[in-house]
């Protein structure tokens, strides 16, 4: 695993630089995306993710909000949701493949 030292972000830029950094170090579905907090922590804010906190975001909503950190802070919860999230998109698209087979 990499490790990286980053210092207090005093600007936006930073920020930015941060986040690339999560980024590349790790491998990010294609259909994810990293994002950076404004200055004022405004998504900090609204979102309360101190202690740690998990969040499953879709289209600005938010679709999945984990417990409290750390003793209600579950990873596995996550991965719980998002394979039942796939299942259900999976079946969905398959149901409208066949529908769309049928009415062609």
């Amino acid at each position: 695993m990499q490790t990286h030292q980053i210092s207090v972000h005093r600007s936006i830029d930073d920020r930015l630089s941060a986040a690339a950094k999560l980024q590349s170090s790790f491998a990010i579905p294609a259909n994810m995306t990293v994002v950076a907090d404004t200055m004022t922590d405004d998504l900090n804010q609204t979102y309360g993710a101190v202690p740690e906190r998990l969040y499953v975001v879709q289209n600005g909503l938010v679709m999945y909000e984990g417990g409290q950190g750390p003793y209600n802070f579950c990873p596995a919860e996550v991965d719980d949701w998002l394979k039942v999230y796939r299942e259900r998109s999976s079946a969905e698209n398959e149901s409208d493949s066949v529908k769309g087979e049928a009415s062609g």
